[in-house]
Parts: structure tokens; C-alpha cells; sequence
């Protein structure tokens, strides 16, 4: 992927930061409304310090064009790259 100016610059030790919580999993849980959500456990640091934990709640719809948002970077293929994907919003 090319770089320009405008791209976000990744600095740990520096700014606020959101991080996954190594330590825990990615966990799906029925609510009480009987809907079910995927909570992502994430901590927030400011300058490299964990200042609190927090997460990330995603209905099974969410989650799928996170899922397929990821995949198409992670592929990191040229032609994935190139190839407009069709219903997606990436």
C-alpha cells in the first residue's frame, strides 16, 4: 500500500491508543433482549500508559463487514487491491 502524508502514522508511544486486551478473547454474548452481540475487549492508553479497559460491541451484521474489511487487507494482494468488491462498503 502507498504512503502519503495524509495516511494515519503509527506511534505507540505517543497520543491516545486503543488496543486489544491480550489477555482476553473476542467473546459472543446473549443480551437480555435475546439479541446477540460480540463484545471486543479493548484498553485505552494515552502516551503509552493504560489509562482504562473498554470494548467494542457488534451485532453479528457488524461483525461480518468487520470480518470482510479485514480479510481484504489482510489478503494484501494486488488484484484485491484493484478489483472494486461489489455490496461492499470497503
Amino acid at each position: 500500500m502507498r504512503s502519503n502524508s495524509a495516511d494515519p502514522r503509527y506511534r505507540p508511544e505517543s497520543g491516545w491508543r486503543i488496543d486489544q486486551i491480550p489477555s482476553k478473547r473476542v467473546r459472543k454474548i446473549e443480551c437480555e433482549d435475546g439479541a446477540v452481540r460480540y463484545l471486543l475487549p479493548l484498553m485505552i492508553l494515552r502516551d503509552g500508559e493504560h489509562k482504562f479497559d473498554s470494548g467494542l460491541w457488534l451485532s453479528p451484521s457488524e461483525a461480518e463487514v468487520l470480518h470482510a474489511a479485514l480479510s481484504l487487507v489482510l489478503a494484501d494482494h494486488e488484484e484485491n487491491r484493484q478489483r472494486p468488491v461489489y455490496g461492499s462498503p470497503f
